[in-house]
């Protein structure tokens, strides 16, 4: 049974590893559509924290979804956005032991325009300043101690900014 599993396991990995390189390639070669729907933002945050929570719970952590306004109706692609968000919380969950991941929202207004700012916050292990400047680059990792202990093939974060941007949005990341 445990030779299935590991199997199993390394065709997952190789699976996600080939569906995050189809996806670069849409994106990279302007081939990507997004469909555009209207769907509550916040919803989907907590439906996705709801799922989520067995990998967080793996590494004693908890996921709180701590959204204001408690509604925030978007028009955008929502698989895609669930991708970001699944992405941004498993990485705060791969890199977080027993503590916790906030999901929080804020509106703002912009050039007279009402935006959403969402967050991703974690208590884990941080990155340095040099980390910070390439963790949205393809195939960068911090260095190889982290991938050999947490895995990865570092292409989920550059998918999350060329996906962001194209839903016209930013992404920055900081570690305190």
């Amino acid at each position: 049974i445990q030779g299935h599993v590991f199997k199993f396991c390394i065709f997952h990995n190789m699976r996600q590893l080939i569906d995050d390189l189809l996806d670069l390639a849409k994106i990279e070669t302007g081939k990507m559509t997004l469909y555009r729907e209207p769907f509550d933002a916040i919803e989907v945050l907590r439906e996705l924290g709801a799922t989520m929570h067995t990998l967080a719970a793996h590494n004693g952590n908890t996921i709180r979804i701590a959204a204001t306004p408690h509604e925030a109706a978007l028009v955008s692609d929502q698989t895609r956005f669930r991708q970001i968000f699944a992405n941004l919380i498993s990485n705060a969950c791969k890199f977080t032991t027993d503590g916790e991941i906030t999901v929080d929202t804020e509106t703002f207004t912009r050039e007279g325009a009402d935006w959403l700012r969402f967050r991703v916050r974690d208590t884990g292990i941080g990155m340095t300043p040099a980390q910070l400047d390439s963790v949205f680059e393809a195939f960068v990792q911090a260095d190889s101690s982290i991938t050999r202990r947490f895995g990865g093939t570092g292409l989920g974060l550059a998918i999350c900014r060329r996906l962001v941007e194209l839903m016209e949005g930013t992404i920055g990341c900081d570690s305190i």
